[in-house]
């Protein structure tokens, strides 16, 4: 939902000011997470000691994992209670403020993913600990090091837990915008709420241009630093046949080409009235 507001303080060096906000459903499809609160492999002119104590808390739709109490460290995982509804849903909000300072500037203030949380519910949430404490000598380790590593384990062990959430991360993002006859030039600065895997707090650049060359033609292409992944750069084609609008956008982070450490394919399709 949006409109337009009237705002004087704002009214002074902007045109035109308006308010939006959205509310959005979320589907977790799958949750695994491993932590790792020991472990260490000390030698000493005698024995070699491994410790161990790692949680995994998962959901996977109904999937549990399986020990194997004839064959240590043998995983498994057992599918014939999953399903295929999606374990986990939540919601989270956006707020936004936009203001055109004229007909080619304007900028922008937004909050993502206010309050966003993921609940992952009962009879598909699962911890798996792991916790040992092995002394193997350097006669063992020439030998049989598997059964003086296996003696040592204390728990192997797989259990249904009650549901649980997890966060959605968001951010605070302030834009700007700058617009002529073919060319639209935009930067965004961002700053994470949290330090969490797919989010930083540490702040982060994006500049990016559109080219327009007709009127249902644009060639994207920009480039963002900081922030959780680093590096990244994109280029991209949006095409418009009536009220149909189709795009699609490659994307690379932590280098260029050879050098990269992954990248992205994306592509979307909106109507337009």
């Amino acid at each position: 939902y949006g409109r337009q507001i009237n705002i004087p303080l704002l009214n002074n060096f902007a045109q035109r000011t308006c308010f939006g906000v959205s509310a959005k459903y979320l589907t977790g499809l799958a949750y695994f997470e491993s932590a790792f609160n020991t472990l260490s492999i000390t030698p000493d002119s005698n024995y070699i000691s491994v410790q161990a104590d790692i949680i995994t808390k998962y959901s996977l739709a109904g999937a549990t994992m399986e020990v194997d109490p004839e064959e240590y460290f043998n995983y498994s995982f057992n599918t014939d209670e999953a399903n295929k509804i999606p374990p986990g849903s939540g919601y989270a909000f956006d707020l936004g403020l936009i203001m055109d300072i004229n007909d080619k500037l304007s900028s922008s203030i937004a909050i993502t993913n206010l309050l966003g949380k993921i609940t992952w519910s009962d009879g598909t949430a699962y911890e798996h600990r792991l916790k040992m404490n092995s002394q193997i000598t350097m006669d063992e380790l020439q030998e049989e090091p598997e059964s003086s590593l296996y003696s040592g384990i204390e728990i192997d062990t797989n259990i249904a837990i009650s549901s649980f959430q997890t966060n959605y991360p968001g951010a605070l993002i302030l834009g700007t915008e700058y617009s002529l006859k073919k060319i639209k030039l935009a930067s965004n600065l961002k700053f994470g709420f949290s330090n969490e895997l797919g989010s930083s707090t540490k702040p982060r650049l994006s500049l990016g241009a559109e080219l327009r060359p007709l009127k249902w033609l644009s060639l994207l292409g920009g480039t963002s630093v900081g922030g959780y992944e680093e590096f990244q750069w994109g280029s991209g084609i949006s095409m418009r046949l009536l009220f149909l609008q189709f795009a699609f956008s490659h994307s690379e982070y932590g280098g260029m080409l050879k050098s990269a450490k992954g990248f992205s394919l994306s592509a979307s399709t909106s109507l337009v009235f």
